[in-house]
């Protein structure tokens, strides 16, 4: 008896991935068309042993996979590479730490941009006097990691 029950629970736990598989191959895979995002962005970068800093000029960029669901930035290394890449480019930097800052709407940028530049300029211990340099909107500008990806390959 004992040796029946076992053989059939056997029969159930084999059938049963069988069936599930069946029902997720029903499951239609069409997924609705993203909804375009809309992002401002500006870039921060700085050798850790030089006294510059450089502050981009805000970006604005429209794509489909910009954020997640929790609005966390999605590809956050590639536009810091852009940035240090583009410093690297035009003014021979080697070895920038640079950083991404986003907000959804403009006033938001400009408002954490200010903040950032008021930090920098206005540190009552520093033994070094930091010189912020501007990176203006016609030098650089940002590109989505989709635009970035296709023009690579």
């Amino acid at each position: 008896m004992m040796r029946k029950v076992f053989f059939l629970l056997l029969i159930a736990l084999a059938v049963l991935p069988l069936s599930l598989s069946a029902q997720e191959a029903t499951v239609p895979t069409t997924q609705p068309a993203p909804k375009l995002q809309t992002i401002y962005v500006f870039g921060v970068s700085q050798n850790l042993s030089d006294s510059i800093i450089y502050v981009s000029d805000i970006t604005e960029l429209t794509a489909a996979d910009l954020l997640d669901k929790k609005h966390f930035l999605l590809h956050r290394e590639a536009y810091s590479s852009q940035f240090a890449g583009f410093l690297a480019d035009k003014f021979g930097t080697k070895h920038q730490t640079a950083a991404v800052f986003f907000a959804l709407s403009k006033n938001k940028a400009q408002s954490k941009r200010l903040q950032l530049n008021k930090k920098l300029t206005q540190r009552k211990h520093q033994p070094l006097r930091l010189e912020v340099k501007e990176i203006a909107a016609q030098e650089f500008q940002f590109r989505t990691a989709a635009s970035v990806a296709a023009s690579v390959q």
